[in-house]
């Protein structure tokens, strides 16, 4: 992978996204001789997908049904729960 630092890729930015064009890459940027990011051909990144408020409250809904629950739990409050932990 080719280095440059990052007043280099400052100076030369259009000459490296032409070599990364043109297949001569991915080139990675430096500072203080460390990678901080890499330039490279685009692979197409998605967002993921919306989902509208209907499909993400069944989706919700359904995380929930697949927790687990402790029945010996039902019905108290947390106050309850942390005081009877910490008897």
């Amino acid at each position: 992978m080719i280095e440059v630092g990052v007043l280099e890729a400052k100076t030369r930015l259009s000459a490296l996204l032409e070599m990364i064009e043109q297949g001569e890459g991915p080139i990675a940027i430096t500072r203080y001789g460390k990678r901080i990011a890499v330039l490279a051909k685009d692979v197409s990144y998605d967002e993921p997908p919306r989902l509208s408020g209907t499909e993400l409250a069944a989706r919700l809904k359904a995380f929930r049904e697949r927790q687990s629950s402790a029945p010996e739990l039902d019905g108290l409050v947390w106050d309850e729960i942390k005081d009877e932990n910490r008897k």
